[in-house]
């Protein structure tokens, strides 16, 4: 028996805090658990019919989708110190999510080497700006870029942004000017640094199909 016995109170020991009632701690953080969480606010009905209205397409997004269609390309790449690299191919322009966007899928030869690439323009309503997001084959990172419309915004539109160094994984600023003229052949430049001292970096005429 003087063996059986310590065994005992140790299986009580451990045993004991299963069958315990719950501590007053424990017993508060389970009603806290179990207590319904009060929803969240609704935003005001202004507010709602605010948002509403900025998600409608407007005139500037009317004039984007003046874009969609078939275009032949030809694209110059100007590089320091080397002689401009030339190319042709094609872009379909497609309007997606309402008319909200147009989307220019680009196919082209550049130097000898096949190049796809997908830029999406919009018109941000809320913020009041142009927006443009470029992804192609010849990187894995986008090139986003916005600008305000300019009083003169239906005969072109300059987006800037910063674009990325390859050598250095630098950014530096950049910025693209859409010539839109009449919709049947329009100009579109991608410019590197600030203000005059910015230089060319590549030119696209789009030319309607």
């Amino acid at each position: 028996m003087r063996r059986v016995l310590p065994s005992v109170f140790a299986l009580a020991a451990v045993l004991w805090p299963a069958f315990a009632p719950p501590s007053a701690s424990a017993a508060t953080h389970a009603a806290r658990v179990q207590d319904p969480q009060p929803l969240p606010a609704s935003p005001p009905a202004d507010a709602l019919q605010r948002s509403h209205q900025l998600a409608q397409p407007g005139a500037r997004h009317a004039l984007l989708q003046r874009l969609v269609g078939e275009w032949d390309v030809a694209v110059r790449t100007l590089r320091d110190g080397a002689q401009p690299v030339a190319g042709r191919g094609r872009m379909q322009g497609t309007a997606i999510l309402g008319g909200r966007y147009v989307q220019l899928d680009f196919t082209y030869e550049l130097g000898g080497a096949a190049v796809a690439a997908s830029q999406v323009l919009g018109y941000d309503a809320l913020r009041e700006r142009f927006t443009s997001s470029w992804r192609d084959t010849l990187t894995t990172w986008a090139l986003e870029c916005e600008g305000a419309p300019s009083p003169s915004w239906r005969d072109g539109m300059t987006l800037t942004g910063r674009i990325v160094e390859v050598a250095d994984g630098s950014a530096q600023p950049c910025r693209i000017e859409i010539d839109l003229g009449d919709f049947e052949h329009i100009t579109c430049r991608q410019l590197v640094g600030e203000g005059a001292a910015a230089r060319a970096i590549q030119t696209q005429d789009w030319t309607r199909r």
